[in-house]
């Protein structure tokens, strides 16, 4: 018998990054739509983290400052007045785009991970 512990553990490794990535994807394509629009500056700053790798360049706005950890995504956007957008002040209504995206993909995240799982080839 032949230990294969490393490499079944890079296939999961790599499993968990693609569907995260996939899952990342999906949100994104789900909240940009749903971004109030002025300017177009939030709608277009709606990005993705996967395990420490920015899909984030726009140089005229704050740097995206996240590291992701372990097996994790952070979706969202650096514009700072987005978190009054989506949760609303006392003076405005909320004008929620990131969870609803994030409701509206929960299917298609769990198909993700699910087939990502299924499909490892256990050495």
């Amino acid at each position: 018998m032949t230990w294969k512990g490393n490499e079944v553990i890079k296939a999961f490794n790599d499993s968990m990054v693609d569907s995260l990535t996939k899952s990342a994807i999906l949100v994104k394509s789900k909240a940009v739509p749903l971004a109030p629009v002025d300017l177009g500056n939030l709608k277009g700053s709606i990005t993705y983290v996967v395990n420490g790798t920015s899909t984030f360049s726009d140089k005229k706005s704050t740097p995206l400052n996240v590291n992701a950890r372990g097996y994790e995504a952070i979706i969202g956007t650096n514009v700072f007045y987005a978190a009054y957008q989506e949760f609303g002040t006392r003076f405005m209504k909320a004008n929620a785009f990131m969870f609803p995206a994030l409701e509206k993909s929960r299917d298609g995240i769990f198909n993700f991970f699910s087939k990502g799982l299924k499909g490892l080839k256990w050495l």
